[in-house]
C-alpha cells in the first residue's frame, strides 16, 4: 500500500456510521448489575434505587441524558448547597480520588511533557515542582514567573519592554537565546534559595532521562556532549531600581542546534526545576555520594556537564539516582504544595507551602519583588489535598456520589453518567480528549513489524505490513464507541483528534470493520488458515513467519486502571481468533519496569494522555530516534517503529518556523505513519470528570483536564455565589483613528463594588482598532476597591462611510454566581464627518429598588468635543411600565433626569432606557443604558427583636429573586440592528 499524504481542508468530527439501533451488548458488554455483584453498596437518597452500572442508553436517551444533564447544571450554577460548618477553623482539606498508588516518590522516573500513561503519579506530582514560567489558561500565552522575558531584540539588554515577552524578534538569530531569571523569594521545600545552579542541573539531568525529545535534538549539542545552555554577561535595565539580591538574577543563554518553533513553551514551561543541592554527592546526607553532574560554583566551567571521565570530580552516577527510593521529606520541590507523607495502600497527602512564590518574600510581605506575578499568583486556597485510591471505577464513582471525596482525578464512563445526574451536589464535566486509546504493535519482531531490527530498508523490511493491515480490519471502532464508551467518543482514524482542526488530516486512509478483508490480505501474504477452530494451543491456527501457530500474547491494561480500554479485548480477540490468528490476553502487572517501554511484548492495547494540541508527539513516539532514551534506556517510541521517510518528515516539522509549513509537514507524517499502521488508533473518548460542587469551586478547565496550575491554586471551598452586574461608561460615536477610555463598574446586586473582578474587553471586528495598552483587540484588567477599570481604546482608520464597532465586555469573580457580559456598539466616522455623540452616565449606579429613583445625567457634544446643548433629545423606556420625569427636549433639558420604577413592582426586573439626538446637518446620536430593579420580598419580624438580620435577609432574598434573571438583564444582545445611522437631516 502507498503512503496516503495529501494534504487537505480539516474537519470538526470524525465521520460516523448511524447507531441508531441498541442491540444487546457484545460478549463480556456491561449489563445492569449491583456494582459489587451482591448487596447493593448504596442507594439514591432521592430515588430510593440502587447506583448500578446502567445499560448504555440508546441514541434517543441519551438526548434526553443530555438535555437533563445541561438542566441540572443550569440549576446548580443557581442553587448551591451550604456544607456543614463546624467549630473553629478546620484547614481546608480536598479529597481526590485516584485510579492508582503512585509508582514512585522519585521525579527521574516521571516522563516530562504534555504526554504520559500514568495519570495517578503525574497528578500527584505535578503541583509540587515549578517551572520558569506559566501558562495562561485561556489563551496558553507564557506568563512571567522566574523567567521574566528575553533579549528579544538581540541588543544585549533586557529592557522593561521586553518584560513577559517569550520570543525573538523579526530579523534576529531565532537559534540564540538569552533568557533573563530572577530566583529573589523562590525557595524550596526544604528552605534551601534556588539559584541558578538549579537550573544547570535540572536541564542536564532531564537530558540523561526522560527529556521533551524534540528539544533534546534542538538543544544538544554532539560536539560538547552536553545541552548548549550557559550563563551569560547580564545586562538588565533598571536591576539597580529592583528589590532583592542582585546576584539571584542571572542571564542564560541556549544556543539552539536547529530552530525550534516551540522552544519557550517546551523549555521554560514544561522543565520543572528540580534541587541540585539534593541530588549530587550526598544530598545532605539523604544518599549516598553520588557526584556531580554540574560543575561547582567557583569552577570556570560552572553549570557544565561532569563527563564521565573528569578526574577532579566524581562524576555523577544517574542509574543511582534513577534507583533511589525517596522518602516523604526527601520529595522536594518549589511548587504551591509540597509532598508531606505516602502510607502506602491507605493515603498520600501534600500540604501546602505557605512560602510559594507569588511574586514577594513570603516572610515579608511588604517586599515586592515582582508586582506582576503578584498580580496573576496567589497562594493557594486549600491547605491540603488528600489522595485516596479506588482501584475500581464503581469505588472512585461512588465515593464522589457519596462526597467521600470531592474530585475523581479519572475518567468517568458515560454508564454511570445518568446516576450522577441525579446528585445536583456533583457537577459532571464533559470535554473531547487530546489523548487516544490504540494497539501497539512490535515492530523489532517478525510477523508484526521488521525482517531486521533496526531496518536496512523501512519499507522492503517491514514484513508484519499484512498482519497489521489485516488485524486493523478485525476492530470494529463504531461498536466500540456505540457499546463501551456509550457514544461519548469518536472513532480514531489517526493520532490526532478530528476536532484539532489546526493539525488533523482528514485524508488519512480509513480501515473499515471488514473480517473477511482481513482474511483476503493474510492468505494474500501466504498464511493460510488450516481447517477447523483455532486452539491456543496452535491447531488450527495460522503459521506466520517468525513465530509459527504459537499464540501471540496481547498485553492488555488491569479492568480496574482502565475498563473500557480493557474491554476491548473481548471484542477484537473473538474477531482475530475467529480468522485462526492465535491470540491471547494477557493483562499487565509489573508498572517498573514495564514490559511495553522495555519492548518486551508482542501487541499491547494502551491509552496516550495528551493535553498539548500540537502534534509534535509523534516526534517522541514514532520516530526512530526515539526507541532508546539518551542513556541506552527506553524512550518513548514503544513500538520500534523505524521508518525513514516518516522521520525524515517529522524531524523537518520540529525545525520548521513557518506554521502553514510546518502544519503540512505535520499532516504528511500522519499520512506516512497511518499507511504504515505500526498503531491502531482506536477511540477520542469524552473525557468526563466529577467534582463536589456543594463543597469546592472555581475551578479551571484546561485542554480536557481539571488537574491543573489555576485549578490548584484557584479552588476554594462553596460559598452562596452572588450575582453581579457590570455598567459601561464610553463615548457612543468617535471619528477616525481617535482614542477614547472605556470604563466598567462592577457590582454586587446590592450596589457594594466589587474589587479583584476580572474583566475583558474584545474588540469583535477583526479590523475595529485595538487597545493602547496590549497593542491588541483584547485586554484583561482587574478592578480595584471601587470596582472600576478604565482601558484606552484606539479606533480604526474609517474612509467613506461611517463604522460600527462591536465592543463585547466580560467580568467574573471567584465569588459570582456565573461571568457576566455586556457589550456596546460605537460608530466610528470618517475624519471630516460631523456628528452626534452621547455620554450617558447613572451616578447611582443602574441597580434600584421599586420605592426609589436613579438619576440619570445626559450630555451630548459634537465631533470636536464641543457641547451641543441645543440638540434635540428623545427618551424612552422599556418596558413602558418605567418612567421618566421627562422624555425629549433639548440636550440642556434633558441633561438630568429620574429614572422611576413602578411602585407596584413585585418581582426584579431590567429595563432599557433609549436615546436619539439629533440635529440639523450632524449625524444623530444613539445611546442604551440597563437598569436592573431588584424586588426585595417584605419580611415580618416579631418583637422583641425587630431589628435582628433584618438587613441581611433583605439583602438575601433580593439576591435569590434576581438570581434567575440577572443574566438575562445583564446579557448584551446588541440593540444596534434596530438603530441604524440615520442621515444627516
Amino acid at each position: 500500500m502507498g503512503h496516503t499524504k495529501a494534504v487537505t481542508t480539516m474537519r470538526a468530527g470524525a465521520s460516523r456510521e448511524p447507531a441508531d439501533r441498541e442491540g444487546p451488548p457484545s460478549p463480556g458488554g456491561r449489563v445492569a448489575v449491583s456494582w459489587l455483584g451482591a448487596a447493593c453498596p448504596s442507594t439514591n437518597p432521592r430515588t430510593g434505587r440502587c447506583i448500578r452500572a446502567t445499560p448504555i442508553p440508546s441514541r434517543r436517551a441519551m438526548r434526553v441524558a443530555v438535555v437533563l444533564a445541561v438542566g441540572v447544571l443550569l440549576l446548580a450554577g443557581l442553587v448551591g448547597i451550604a456544607p456543614s460548618g463546624s467549630a473553629g477553623n478546620p484547614p481546608i482539606v480536598l479529597t481526590v480520588g485516584n485510579r492508582d498508588e503512585i509508582t514512585s516518590r522519585n521525579i527521574l522516573r516521571l516522563p516530562l511533557g504534555p504526554y504520559y500513561a500514568d495519570e495517578s503519579t503525574r497528578g500527584v506530582f505535578e503541583p509540587v515542582y515549578s517551572s520558569l514560567v506559566i501558562k495562561d489558561a485561556s489563551t496558553s500565552t507564557l506568563l512571567p514567573y522566574i523567567a521574566k522575558g528575553v533579549d528579544a531584540n538581540g541588543n544585549g539588554v533586557f529592557e522593561s519592554t521586553e518584560y513577559g515577552i517569550f520570543e525573538k524578534r523579526p530579523g534576529t538569530n531565532a537559534t540564540d537565546v538569552t533568557v533573563y531569571l530572577d530566583f529573589n523569594g523562590v525557595r524550596w521545600h526544604d528552605g534551601v534559595q534556588m539559584d541558578g545552579m538549579d537550573l544547570m542541573f535540572s536541564f542536564r539531568v532531564f537530558s540523561l532521562g526522560w527529556w521533551p525529545s524534540q528539544l533534546r535534538s534542538s538543544l544538544f549539542n554532539t560536539t560538547a556532549n552536553d545541552v548548549d545552555v550557559d550563563f551569560t554577561a547580564k545586562s538588565w535595565a533598571g536591576e539597580n531600581s529592583l528589590a532583592g539580591n542582585p546576584g539571584l538574577r542571572s542571564a542564560v543563554r541556549f544556543r539552539l542546534q536547529t530552530p525550534y518553533p516551540r522552544f519557550y513553551e517546551v523549555a521554560l514551561g514544561q522543565i520543572i526545576i528540580l534541587p541540585r543541592h539534593l541530588w549530587e554527592v550526598t544530598g545532605g546526607g539523604r544518599h549516598p555520594d553520588w557526584g556531580r553532574l554540574v560543575y561547582p560554583e567557583g569552577d570556570p566551567r560552572a553549570g557544565h556537564i561532569v563527563p564521565f571521565n573528569e578526574t577532579a570530580y566524581k562524576p555523577f552516577d544517574y542509574v543511582a539516582a534513577l534507583q533511589w527510593e525517596p522518602s516523604d521529606s526527601d520529595v522536594v520541590g518549589s511548587g504551591s504544595f509540597r509532598f508531606t507523607r505516602w502510607v502506602r495502600g491507605a493515603y498520600l497527602q501534600l500540604d501546602r507551602y505557605d512560602s510559594y512564590f507569588v511574586g514577594g518574600e513570603a516572610s515579608d510581605p511588604a517586599i515586592v519583588y515582582d508586582a506582576r506575578v503578584t498580580s496573576i499568583v496567589h497562594l493557594p486556597f486549600v491547605e491540603t489535598i488528600v489522595f485516596k485510591v479506588y482501584r475500581t471505577e464503581q469505588l472512585g464513582v461512588l465515593a464522589l456520589a457519596n462526597g467521600e471525596i470531592q474530585y475523581l482525578h479519572a475518567a468517568i464512563a458515560a454508564e454511570y453518567f445518568p446516576d450522577l445526574l441525579s446528585y445536583p451536589e456533583v457537577r459532571l464535566w464533559p470535554s473531547p480528549d487530546l489523548g487516544f486509546s490504540y494497539i501497539g504493535y512490535n515492530m523489532r519482531r517478525v510477523p508484526f513489524g521488521y525482517s531486521t531490527f533496526p531496518p536496512r530498508d523501512s519499507t522492503a523490511d517491514d514484513v508484519g505490513l499484512p498482519f497489521r493491515l489485516a488485524f486493523g480490519h478485525l476492530v470494529d471502532k463504531q461498536t466500540i464507541v456505540r457499546v463501551w464508551y456509550g457514544n461519548f467518543g469518536v472513532p480514531a482514524d489517526g493520532p490526532v483528534y478530528p476536532g484539532n482542526l489546526l493539525w488533523y488530516n482528514e485524508s488519512l486512509p480509513r480501515l473499515s470493520y471488514d473480517p473477511v478483508e482481513a482474511e483476503r490480505i493474510l492468505d494474500g501474504a501466504g498464511w493460510a488458515d488450516p481447517p477447523g477452530p483455532c486452539s491456543a494451543n496452535g491447531t488450527g491456527c495460522r503459521s506466520l513467519p517468525g513465530i509459527g501457530t504459537r499464540p501471540i500474547e496481547f498485553l492488555v491494561p488491569p479492568r480496574q486502571y482502565d475498563p473500557d480500554v480493557a474491554s476491548i479485548v473481548s471484542l477484537v480477540i473473538p474477531e482475530a481468533r475467529s480468522i485462526g490468528l492465535n491470540v491471547v490476553p494477557r493483562t499487565m502487572t509489573a508498572i517498573w519496569p514495564n514490559p511495553i517501554s522495555e519492548g518486551e511484548f508482542d501487541m499491547f492495547l494502551s491509552t496516550w494522555i495528551i493535553r498539548d494540541p500540537d502534534p509534535e508527539f509523534l516526534y517522541s513516539f514514532y520516530d526512530c530516534e526515539n526507541i532508546n532514551g539518551p542513556l541506552g534506556g527506553p524512550g518513548q517510541n514503544y513500538v520500534g517503529y523505524c521508518d525513514s521517510e516518516f522521520d525524515s518528515t517529522i524531524e523537518r516539522a520540529g525545525t520548521e518556523m513557518n506554521v502553514s509549513q510546518r502544519r503540512d509537514l505535520m499532516k504528511w507524517a500522519q499520512g506516512t505513519l497511518m499507511s504504515d499502521r505500526p498503531v491502531e488508533p482506536l477511540v477520542f473518548r469524552t473525557v468526563i470528570q466529577g467534582t463536589r460542587q456543594d463543597r469546592f469551586v472555581n475551578w479551571t478547565r484546561v485542554a480536557d483536564t481539571l488537574w491543573n496550575f489555576w485549578s490548584w491554586i484557584g479552588v476554594k471551598p462553596f460559598t452562596i455565589p452572588s450575582p453581579i452586574a457590570i455598567t459601561l461608561r464610553y463615548v457612543t460615536a468617535m471619528a477616525s483613528e481617535g482614542q477614547q477610555q472605556f470604563e466598567a463598574v462592577v457590582k454586587y446586586l446590592d450596589g457594594r463594588a466589587l474589587a479583584g473582578a476580572v474583566v475583558t474587553f474584545r474588540i469583535l471586528p477583526g479590523d475595529g482598532g485595538e487597545f493602547v495598552e496590549t497593542g491588541a483587540r483584547n485586554i484583561t484588567a482587574t478592578t480595584g476597591s471601587a470596582g472600576t477599570v478604565s482601558v484606552a481604546y484606539r479606533a480604526p482608520l474609517v474612509l467613506g462611510a461611517a463604522r460600527d464597532i462591536v465592543i463585547e465586555v466580560t467580568a467574573s469573580h471567584p465569588d459570582a454566581m456565573s461571568p457576566v457580559q455586556r457589550g456596546f456598539v460605537l460608530t466610528v466616522f470618517p475624519g471630516d464627518a460631523r456628528f452626534l455623540s452621547f455620554r450617558v452616565s447613572l451616578p447611582a449606579g443602574d441597580i434600584g429598588v421599586p420605592d426609589a429613583s436613579l438619576p440619570i445625567r445626559m450630555e451630548v457634544r459634537d465631533n470636536n468635543d464641543v457641547p451641543m446643548t441645543d440638540a434635540v433629545v428623545r427618551a424612552t423606556v422599556s418596558p413602558a411600565n418605567g418612567t421618566l420625569d421627562r422624555v425629549n427636549g433639548t440636550a440642556a433639558d434633558m441633561a438630568s433626569l429620574l429614572f422611576t420604577p413602578p411602585s407596584d413592582l413585585r418581582a426584579t426586573q431590567g429595563f432599557r432606557i433609549s436615546f436619539d439626538a439629533r440635529k440639523p446637518s450632524y449625524y444623530s446620536a444613539f445611546a442604551n443604558v440597563s437598569v436592573l430593579v431588584v424586588y426585595r420580598e417584605p419580611v415580618t419580624t416579631l418583637p422583641p427583636s425587630p431589628s435582628v438580620l433584618e438587613g441581611d435577609t433583605l439583602l438575601v432574598a433580593g439576591i435569590l429573586a434576581a438570581g434567575a434573571v440577572v443574566a438575562l438583564v445583564v446579557a448584551w444582545p446588541v440593540v444596534r440592528t434596530l438603530r441604524r445611522r440615520r442621515p444627516k437631516e
